[in-house]
Parts: structure tokens; C-alpha cells; sequence
């Protein structure tokens, strides 16, 4: 490409991201940077309009980037969710919208917490789990303790009347994830930690190793809205509280 057109089109690029980048005033650099590429060899121009075209590129791609981030708080969440920032364990996908006219396959009924899961007791669960159970403060001892079948037996889950409390370490090479379609996402803290609320609707859980590979037998449906949480290396979930205030309030008592 001719030595102009190269630098016209990269004029013509900066000039329409320009109004949305905030940056200091500057010097007009543009004749002293003609006046070098004049009195440089073909071969230097060349080398250097490849350079340009690479780093307006880059300056592209990084504003584009962060105007996608700042956009919106909707925008900067749905982009964190897809990456699984922000809760250790945890990674949330959306499920593809059907296409207009189709109707969306039917998910499973959702098991039964003793068709996946077995009783134990406190201290079983406390020696699989290899730190103390946390409890939420004020409640009565759970009306049982489960443990997971897959993808190890070292998730907790105690229930109470009324909401059932996950939790298992977060260094042992798988994650949960989960696919949810109708389902409400908000972004929020439980004692300043990051967390999610999600509020209802029926959606897909399994158990993915460090590969990625969705651990086989893990994969089942949920309804229910669920609040979750990571802490100093630990993976909790309030899950079956209607709201999130409630749902927020016994988090917050959990030690």
C-alpha cells in the first residue's frame, strides 16, 4: 500500500476514536514525523508503516475493549460472568437464546438432593471438607449433612429449614459451572466479597476440571434462586432463600 493512503488511514482511525478517549493536549507532531519518514530508505518506510499498522491495531482493539467495558454495569457484568471472574469455583455462562419460532429443549426435572448426594455427619463432612464446617451464626445444627457422589466427596452441603449451605475448597481442580437461560443475574458482595445472586429459574450445573472437561455424571438441573460466594480459599452457596436481603443476611453470619 502507497506511504499516503497508510497514513491517511490511520488518521482517519484515530480521529474517530478520539472523542471517546479523555487524554492531555499534545503537540502537533505530525510535520516532524513526515520530515523523518522523508529522509528515511525505502526499506526503513516500509518497516515502519508495518509498525504503525500493527500498533494502531492494538490501540483499536484496546480502546474498543474498554469502551465495550464501561459501557454499561449490565456490559461489565456479563463479560466478568463469562470469564467466571470475581468467585472462586464459580463460572456462569448464559445459555443461547432460541432462535424466534423455535422452542427451547426442555430441561431435566431436577434431582432429588439423595439421588446425587449421601448423609454424613458433622464430623465426616468436616474430615472430607479438611477445615472447620462454617456455620451460619444464629441457626440450629442442620437437619442433615450431605456429601456429593461426583466429582469428589469433599462438597459439603448442610441443610436447614428452609435453604441448604454449599461449601468446599477451591483448590481442588474443578469448578462449578452454570448455564442459566431465564434466570436473573446480580452482581453484589456478601462482607465485602464479591458475589452473585441468581434468582430463580430452572438452569444447568456441573462440576468442569482445570481442562475445562465437564466431569462425567455432574451434569443436573436446578430451580431456585442461589447466592455464592468465595473466601479465603472456600466455595459457599446459600441456596432455596426467596430473596436477596434474606439470602444476603444468613451469608453474612457465616464463620
Amino acid at each position: 500500500m502507497p506511504e499516503p493512503r497508510a497514513i491517511a488511514w490511520e488518521e482517519s482511525v484515530l480521529e474517530r476514536l478520539a472523542p471517546a478517549v479523555a487524554y492531555p493536549a499534545t503537540p502537533n507532531l505530525l510535520p516532524a514525523v513526515r520530515q523523518r519518514l522523508s529522509e528515511q530508505s525505502p526499506a526503513s518506510r516500509r518497516e515502519n508503516a508495518v509498525l504503525r499498522r500493527v500498533a494502531v491495531a492494538a490501540v483499536v482493539f484496546l480502546v474498543a475493549f474498554g469502551l465495550t467495558l464501561i459501557v454499561s454495569r449490565e456490559t461489565r457484568e456479563a463479560v466478568a460472568d463469562f470469564l467466571g471472574l470475581g468467585v472462586a469455583g464459580e463460572r456462569i455462562e448464559q445459555l443461547p437464546t432460541p432462535a424466534p419460532g423455535v422452542t427451547p429443549t426442555a430441561l431435566p426435572t431436577p434431582p432429588r438432593l439423595d439421588d446425587i448426594a449421601r448423609r454424613i455427619t458433622l464430623e465426616q463432612a468436616a474430615q472430607r471438607l479438611g477445615f472447620a464446617i462454617a456455620k451460619p451464626a444464629g441457626q440450629r445444627e442442620p437437619t442433615a449433612v450431605y456429601t456429593l457422589n461426583a466429582p469428589a466427596d469433599t462438597v459439603v452441603i448442610l441443610r436447614y429449614t428452609g435453604f441448604d449451605l454449599w461449601e468446599f475448597a477451591t483448590d481442588q481442580g474443578f469448578i462449578l459451572k452454570k448455564q442459566i437461560g431465564g434466570s436473573s443475574l446480580t452482581e453484589t458482595t456478601v462482607n465485602g466479597a464479591p458475589a452473585y445472586w441468581i434468582g430463580g429459574g430452572t438452569r444447568v450445573l456441573s462440576f468442569v476440571d482445570a481442562s475445562g472437561s465437564e466431569v462425567a455424571g455432574t451434569q443436573r438441573s436446578t430451580v431456585g434462586s442461589a447466592l455464592l460466594w468465595s473466601r479465603n480459599g472456600r466455595y459457599y452457596r446459600v441456596e432455596g432463600v426467596v430473596d436477596l436481603e434474606s439470602a444476603k443476611r444468613i451469608a453474612e453470619t457465616v464463620q
